[in-house]
């Protein structure tokens, strides 16, 4: 009977443990953001501020979605680092001139 409870408490462990996760690296971000004035970093923080948060509200809908939310966290950090890139390149070409 042991290893049966174990699959269970191990998997609500780990989503637990993402939820929180990805609350604290949404925090960091929205703090960076914040600091340097860096939209991108704020949008994403936010979106992993808020992955986060709907993680540990709904435990167990998360378990059973958890490849389709970290997939679209993929999808919005790679937005959010095209739009980075443009605004470095075009910072960069400001300096140059």
């Amino acid at each position: 009977m042991y290893p049966f409870y174990s699959t269970f408490f191990i998997i609500g462990f780990f989503i637990i443990f993402i939820g929180f996760w990805a609350c604290f690296i949404g925090g960091a971000y929205l703090f960076q953001a914040y600091s340097a004035k860096d939209t991108g970093g704020g949008v994403l923080g936010a979106a992993s501020l808020i992955f986060g948060i709907l993680i540990l509200i709904f435990p167990l809908i998360s378990g059973l979605l958890i490849p389709y939310i970290i997939g679209g966290f993929a999808i919005i950090a790679g937005i959010s680092s095209i739009v980075i890139s443009y605004a470095a390149k075009k910072g960069l070409a400001t300096l140059g001139d």
